[in-house]
This record gives structure tokens, sequence and C-alpha cells, in this order.
């Protein structure tokens, strides 16, 4: 395995233990998870189906561990790893705007989806109560993405194009990637 490849999956899993260990930190303010301001970065610059991956993983992961494994777990792992391919459109430069612009949207169609389609199936309450439940929760969302996507995003993802790309070939081919 070359180096680039070990590197790329070293920081993965760093990234991968760091949001799960912040969703399991006691007392954190609710819905302050750093999987979005990761996930998006590592989809520019690595693809989309590696952050499917990184955040199908992480949710799925702190279900496990929390003990709350159902319908849940997979509609929103497959939900929050989608946002990887949302990410690829919402995103064409690396700048903070982008990144905030695209943490707005993919936050809001998490929670439509997973709070005011999903939740009133799942769990069985009126699309009233799902909805009043649902905007203070969105708004902590919002805020809590907007801010670490914005501050986070471009930063990780100059991380990343430093650490990983060790020679011009590679720099070349990544250079092409994010053209399209």
């Amino acid at each position: 395995m070359n180096t680039a490849k070990t590197l790329r999956m070293a920081i993965f899993f760093a990234y991968s233990a760091i949001c799960l260990l912040t969703r399991l930190l006691p007392f954190r303010p609710l819905q302050t998870s750093l999987i979005l301001a990761m996930q998006m970065p590592m989809s520019r610059q690595w693809g989309c189906s590696v952050g499917f991956v990184f955040g199908f993983i992480n949710m799925v992961s702190f279900d496990l561990i929390t003990g709350h494994v159902g319908w849940w777990t997979l509609t929103t792992a497959i939900s929050y790893g989608a946002l990887a391919y949302l990410t690829r459109i919402c995103i064409n430069t690396t700048s903070a705007t982008r990144y905030l612009y695209a943490a707005l949207v993919a936050t809001l169609g998490y929670d439509i989806l997973t709070g005011i389609i999903l939740g009133p199936w799942l769990f069985g309450q009126s699309l009233f109560v799902t909805c009043m439940g649902q905007i203070p929760f969105t708004i902590m969302h919002l805020i809590a993405n907007a801010t670490f996507s914005s501050l986070l995003g471009t930063y990780l993802e100059t991380v990343m194009q430093k650490e990983v790309v060790v020679s011009p070939s590679l720099r070349k081919e990544q250079k092409s990637w994010q053209m399209i």
C-alpha cells in the first residue's frame, strides 16, 4: 500500500474517532457534531464514496455504542452518507462561504427528510407534534453545522491537500478531479 493511501486511511479513522468522541461527550450542547464539517472536505478531496462511508460509519457506530440500533439507524446513516453527494454539487471552490451554504442546504435537507418526513412514520407522531419539536432542533442543528463547517471546512480541506498529495502526478490527478 502506498504512502498516500495509508495516510488517507489514518486521517479517515482519526476524523471518525474525533467525531464519535465529541458526540459521546456528556453535557455537550445538543446537535454539536463535527461529522458534516469533516465529511464535506473529505467528499471534495477523496470522492463522494469516501464521504458516504464516513457519514454512514459515524452514524452507525454511535448507535451501536449507545445501544439504540433500529430503523432509525439505517435511515439516518444512509441520509447522512448521501450528504456527501450533495456536498459535491454545492461546493465547487474552497471557500468558507461555500461551506456555509452547503452546510445550510445539507442540514435543512437532512432534518426535513429524517425529522419531518420519516419521524411521524417511524415514531407514530402527528405531523404537527413532529414539526413543533423539529423547529428548535433544526435551529440548533443549523447553527452548529454552519459554524463548524465554515470554520473547519476550508482548513481541513487544505490539510487533506497538503498531507495526501505527495507526488506531482497525484497533485495533477487531484486538480483534474476537482474540476469535475
